[in-house]
């Protein structure tokens, strides 16, 4: 184990675990800290009862980008994902609707509410589709800094527009969906309750917001963001969600990235002297030291500069620079 790193991630989810392979690949000397015995934060698998074992926070894959899958050469390190072909959506009693990848099976559910509804869903399908494109194409790039005013920052926008040009009217259509609620955009393709109820729902998955709130419209484009087989690109993974992260793991420990489990982290405020304003501190108590106790645990301790005045002092700012 190494002494000094170049990075240390804290937090051993999916995103820590993605960046540490990324960074550990491209040479730095990582090092992931995770306060629970095992790795995964919300993407774990982990027993219930006495051998039984199941996905205990997150429980499918959609978001998991192709990209990743391939640099890290997830397929060959146990990762495999089945796709979720047919949705079952109760709505109570003993009725349901089944939403499928399968277009055809889809609107005979919804035709058995609304005939109009089951003929526009397949338009509407496309129409969220190609909005989702539009995004998939951004996923990847550096964001442009508007308020800039330089010629490099010009140049790197004009650049971003260009590579882009392609997309056209369709990025008016991220208007609707960004602003609008759930429900009001449904409710321009849909004329029964129960169709918009389901599909509303997909909305508020994970948004802490109702149907009626407004932007929860993107939620239901961001949930068929997925490129994977299955109803909208949805899939459970073999093994559970567990499987990603052990995957995810063992793919950095090839380029050297070090987990430690049981470790938390923890920032802790250091007293600092009370001074009057006429007191001038020997040195700067800004800094930061890594304290390693007996049990293997990382602690992160900051003195940060805690300075009792007798009255507001008197600063003058710079300038922002263009």
């Amino acid at each position: 184990m190494a002494t000094a790193y170049d990075v240390i991630v804290i937090g051993s989810g999916h995103n820590g675990l993605v960046c540490g392979s990324y960074l550990a690949m491209a040479g730095l000397r990582t090092l992931v800290l995770e306060r629970r015995n095992i790795v995964g934060g919300a993407a774990v698998t982990e027993e219930f009862a006495p051998g039984f074992r199941a996905s205990r926070f997150s429980y499918v894959m959609s978001l998991l980008h192709p990209r990743i899958i391939r640099d890290l050469q997830l397929d060959s390190l146990g990762f495999e994902v089945l796709p979720a072909n047919d949705l079952f959506c109760p709505l109570g009693g003993d009725d349901y609707i089944l939403y499928s990848d399968d277009l055809q099976k889809t609107q005979a559910e919804f035709a058995r509410f609304s005939p109009h509804d089951a003929q526009i869903y397949p338009q509407f399908a496309r129409y969220l589709e190609e909005s989702a494109g539009v995004v998939r194409q951004l996923l990847f790039e550096t964001p442009v800094d508007p308020v800039r005013r330089s010629w490099a920052s010009f140049k790197r926008s004009a650049s971003l527009l260009w590579r882009h040009r392609r997309i056209g009217d369709r990025a008016y259509r991220m208007v609707d969906l960004l602003t609008q609620s759930a429900y009001d955009y449904l409710s321009a393709w849909f004329e029964h309750d129960t169709i918009r109820t389901v599909l509303a729902y997909y909305a508020s998955i994970g948004t802490f917001a109702g149907p009626r709130s407004p932007g929860t419209a993107y939620v239901l484009m961001h949930h068929l963001m997925g490129e994977h087989e299955g109803a909208a690109g949805w899939g459970f993974v073999r093994g559970g969600m567990g499987a990603i992260t052990a995957a995810i793991a063992r793919s950095g420990a090839r380029f050297g990235m070090e987990v430690i489990t049981d470790a938390p982290v923890a920032v802790q405020p250091a007293c600092v002297p009370r001074m009057d304003a006429s007191s001038r501190p020997a040195s700067s108590p800004a800094m930061w030291q890594r304290q390693r106790s007996t049990g293997g645990s990382s602690r992160l301790s900051t003195c940060p500069p805690n300075c009792c005045a007798r009255s507001i002092p008197s600063v003058r700012s710079r300038p922002l620079s263009r």
